[in-house]
């Protein structure tokens, strides 16, 4: 019963500007229709309140252009023709929020998601392999420092050969 009152409700409400419209277009709706918008409350009062701003808006009076607004619009527009240009970014900037519809937006979002994901990828590809070869130089850095220190030991073995075998008999 509910999901009849809905879509009964939906299609009063596809109807509602024809009803706020045309005086005669209660009489054009369908039965079923007529009797939904006299049986339901919530579709009255968006009718009724839908009906209130109408006659709101035939009150209303708009206000009368300012007696310079010609001049000073020829001014500002003449301040921005000579302005410096914008630059690549505010360019863009501009012409992503006002120069295009939204599925060019969403487009150029996804675009720009991945310019920077990829960037993104590369310079963690980059810093990876960086990181390898550090990690290379210190491996090699290593093996040079412990054929430093078996060098040393070495000499020191050396050093310790060219003594005496024996006790030493030059004081003799």
């Amino acid at each position: 019963m509910t999901m009849d009152v809905n879509r009964e409700c939906r299609k009063l409400e596809d109807r509602l500007p024809d009803l706020l419209l045309s005086e005669n277009a209660e009489a054009s709706l369908s039965p079923s229709l007529r009797a939904h918008l006299a049986s339901c409350s919530g579709c009255v009062a968006k009718l009724d309140d839908l009906r209130a701003t109408m006659r709101l808006l035939d009150e209303w009076h708009a206000p009368e252009v300012s007696p310079y607004f010609d001049s000073k619009l020829a001014a500002r527009l003449r301040s921005e023709k000579e302005a410096a240009p914008a630059g690549f970014f505010e360019r863009a900037q501009m012409w992503l929020r006002f120069g295009t519809d939204l599925q060019m937006k969403s487009a150029a979002a996804v675009a720009a998601l991945a310019v920077i994901l990829g960037a993104g990828s590369y310079a963690g590809f980059m810093q990876f392999h960086h990181d390898s070869e550090s990690q290379s130089i210190s491996a090699t850095v290593n093996d040079l420092q412990i054929l430093d220190h078996n060098d040393q030991v070495i000499s020191q073995l050396d050093v310790l050969d060219d003594g005496t075998d024996g006790p030493d008999t030059s004081q003799n």
